[in-house]
């Protein structure tokens, strides 16, 4: 790998000003299809060559559902060089042909295999290639425009969930069924995900635990408290991943919010179900959007922003959360997937061991399941 970096820093060296071909390709990763626990093949194509000498490419994976277990040469072009270890992240690829013959053709770059992981929920596990326009050269030693289309594996089911529950049984404590909660303020909406009343939630019996038995006493304990609901008459759906807007619309049946009046979101409906709970959290402080005064409601909420967003509610109901500077790279191997603004507030709940992780991660991308949401506001009344 050494050889050819230098080999490519020796290219860019000798011209000093880049210059761009006219021409353009495409570099095209196929989309695939796959349940959890399952191998797939994605190829890398090359189309509209126009020449193409050397080049170095950056993957990224949805390391949260995929695992790259083989990395194959298509031999469209000589010299293909990659990352030793397949874990490396992001797995680097370099072509360097020493030959000027058959630059033009199209064809398959590599072929990746991935094993779609036992926990992976369902939904689309992102790969894409990244890039350095100077470290892309034609046969005339110009810099090369590209055109990059990623793809990615459409997981098709949920996998095993055992989110946080270190030891599989969710750390929940108390009588199941019958347990209450002496803090929690339930304030039901007239309804939720099901249009269900709260009022009779309390009164369900969910048939779709199974498995879930690590989550079933605190889905069983909220749903009593009037703090969330199911999906049907007796469903409850642990495996699905919540929305965003039911995630808030949870927090403001679980604490006492100060009832403030203001603007909503201009991406949430004055008759939506969740209306009222996202206005007082938006002007509580509690929540931001995702700009240009939207929240999304309707999308599925990540693990990360649900940390960032619980820790802004602990901090504003005085709850003794510890300040932590602890150094997530230790305990979790897929750390560098937490984005900047998440860091602390991950921190701060790991080191209360409200986020306990499961596997040694944390899996920071992926989406909330309603399994997991009951399992950690459980943990967090219980405190």
């Amino acid at each position: 790998m050494k050889k050819i970096l230098i080999f490519v820093l020796i290219m860019i060296l000798a011209v000093p000003v880049s210059v761009f071909a006219e021409e353009s390709f495409d570099v095209v990763v196929d989309t695939a299809s796959a349940n959890p626990g399952e191998t797939v093949s994605v190829n890398v194509g090359l189309k509209n060559n126009s020449g193409l000498i050397a080049a170095l490419f950056s993957m990224e994976y949805d390391k949260e559902r995929l695992e790259l277990t083989e990395v194959i040469d298509g031999k469209l072009l000589e010299g293909g060089i990659f990352s030793q270890e397949y874990a490396a992240y992001p797995y680097k690829m370099v072509w360097n042909s020493a030959s000027y013959e058959n630059f033009t053709e199209d064809g398959v770059l590599v072929t990746l295999t991935f094993k779609v992981r036992e926990t992976a929920s369902a939904g689309e596990a992102f790969i894409r290639l990244l890039y350095n326009a100077n470290d892309v050269f034609d046969v005339d030693l110009n810099n090369v425009d590209i055109n990059v289309i990623n793809g990615s594996v459409n997981v098709l089911k949920d996998g095993i969930v055992k989110d946080n529950s270190g030891n599989g049984n969710g750390g929940s404590s108390g009588g199941g069924k019958n347990k209450h909660y002496g803090n929690v303020s339930a304030k039901p909406q007239t309804q939720e995900e099901d249009n269900s009343s709260a009022d009779n939630v309390s009164q369900k019996v969910f048939s779709d635990l199974e498995g879930y038995e690590w989550a079933s006493e605190a889905i069983y304990a909220l749903s009593e408290a009037g703090v969330i609901n199911g999906t049907g008459d007796t469903a409850f759906s642990p495996a699905m991943n919540i929305k965003r807007a039911d995630f808030v619309l949870m927090l403001t049946r679980a604490f006492e919010f100060e009832q403030k009046t203001g603007e909503n979101f201009a991406d949430v409906a004055q008759d939506a179900y969740y209306a009222q709970a996202l206005m007082i959290a938006k002007n509580s402080g509690l929540i931001n959007g995702i700009g240009d005064n939207r929240f999304n409601p309707e999308g599925e909420i990540s693990r990360q922003d649900m940390m960032v967003i619980l820790v802004r509610v602990m901090d504003s109901i005085g709850y003794d959360l510890p300040q932590s500077e602890m150094i997530l790279a230790d305990k979790f191997s897929d750390s560098a997937l937490v984005a900047d603004y998440a860091e602390i507030p991950v921190s701060r709940l790991v080191a209360s061991e409200i986020i306990i992780g499961s596997d040694g991660r944390i899996s920071p991308l992926n989406g909330a399941t309603r399994a997991e949401v009951a399992v950690i506001l459980d943990r967090i009344l219980n405190k």
